[in-house]
């Protein structure tokens, strides 16, 4: 999945989830639609991009973040002193992603 197609599947989308994808970061956005729609490992996007590991988890996480800040209307701008505030809470979050599938 390139840049391209990437691009033309949110222009397929509609609403919230769509305005809050394309409101993060290019890199973020790859990351994100490799991850939750091409479905690719981490090490596979690592690859595809070209950084290492460590870079895809910590802007997926990032990505993730920032699109459910998006979808709740919220904005970090909300939580002074902090980058993003901490929804992740116990047993929710990025349980079950691994490097290797």
């Amino acid at each position: 999945m390139d840049a391209e197609q990437l691009t033309a599947l949110l222009d397929l989308m509609d609403g919230r989830l769509a305005r809050a994808i394309r409101a993060i970061t290019a890199k973020e956005r790859m990351v994100l639609l490799l991850r939750a729609v091409g479905g690719l490992s981490y090490k596979e996007i690592s690859m595809a991009v070209g950084v290492p590991i460590g870079t895809v988890m910590s802007r997926l996480g990032r990505a993730r973040e920032k699109v459910r800040l998006g979808l709740s209307g919220s904005s970090h701008e909300d939580f002074p002193g902090h980058r993003y505030p901490n929804t992740m809470g116990s047993g929710e979050g990025c349980q079950g992603d691994t490097a290797d599938p």
